[in-house]
C-alpha cells in the first residue's frame, strides 16, 4: 500500500478514537445532569 494511504488510514482511526472519547465524555455529563440536576466537573478527574 501507498504511504499516503496509510497515512489516511492512521488519521482516521486515531479521528475515530478522539472522536468516541469525547462521546463517551459527553455521555457522562449528560447522565450526570439528567440524574442530579446539575454539572459535576469532579467527574473529568476520573478522565
Amino acid at each position: 500500500m501507498s504511504e499516503q494511504f496509510l497515512y489516511f488510514l492512521q488519521q482516521m482511526f486515531n479521528g475515530v478514537t478522539l472522536g468516541s472519547t469525547y462521546a463517551l465524555i459527553a455521555i457522562g455529563y449528560t447522565m450526570v445532569y439528567g440524574i442530579i440536576g446539575m454539572i459535576n466537573f469532579a467527574t473529568a478527574r476520573f478522565i
